[in-house]
């Protein structure tokens, strides 16, 4: 059976700052798993850590037109873990389409507001610096294992940190990091 989301968000969050819940996790097992202009997404803003992102599929794993996996921090706790296991393909198109079915491509350097893929974000950068979220936080790894991977249109892989600094009781600098991106194919990797 192929599970589809269309135009949809599964979201896990954790906002309440005093928490020391880690938020919930999304765990999906299908045969296929096809998602457009849809969302899977854990964050959290708080103290407790973003939910864990886990995807196995006994075939393939398609993204398109804006779709993603996505977990973020904006707080203190760290952002999850996104693991993808499929033993077919899986395919990230950037490709979308407009209300008329023009195809647009976007992706590149807005992905993470509006590109196909998956993504792990400590903080967030706005046009005007003083709405800048810094988060704390850890960035997640990304853990892709298939048997082969196809990034195509602009689509992206993307751990980043716009990460504020907090500090050791020393006063020294802690700076925190994005998270590691590991990909694991049997056959190509394909962009």
């Amino acid at each position: 059976e192929t599970t589809s989301l269309t135009n949809s968000a599964i979201l896990s969050k954790s906002y309440i700052s005093v928490s020391d819940e880690k938020g919930g996790d999304i765990n999906v097992t299908a045969k296929t798993l096809s998602l457009s202009n849809s969302r899977l997404n854990t964050d959290t803003s708080g103290k407790a850590n973003a939910g864990n992102i886990a995807i196995n599929a006994d075939d393939a794993v398609n993204l398109t037109n804006s779709a993603q996996l996505r977990t973020d921090t904006y707080g203190i706790g760290n952002a999850g873990k996104i693991t993808i296991d499929a033993k077919g393909a899986v395919t990230f198109d950037g490709l979308s389409r407009d209300q008329n079915g023009k195809p647009i491509e976007n992706g590149s350097p807005s992905f993470v507001d509006t590109g196909t893929g998956v993504a792990s974000q400590v903080g967030s950068l706005n046009s005007d610096p003083q709405k800048d979220i810094p988060g704390f936080g850890q960035g997640g790894d990304i853990e892709i294992k298939a048997h082969s991977l196809n990034l195509k249109n602009g689509a992206a892989l993307s751990s980043t940190t716009y990460g504020g600094e907090s500090f050791n009781p020393d006063g020294t600098i802690i700076y925190k990091n994005a998270g590691n991106i590991t990909i694991t194919v049997d056959d190509a990797v394909n962009l």
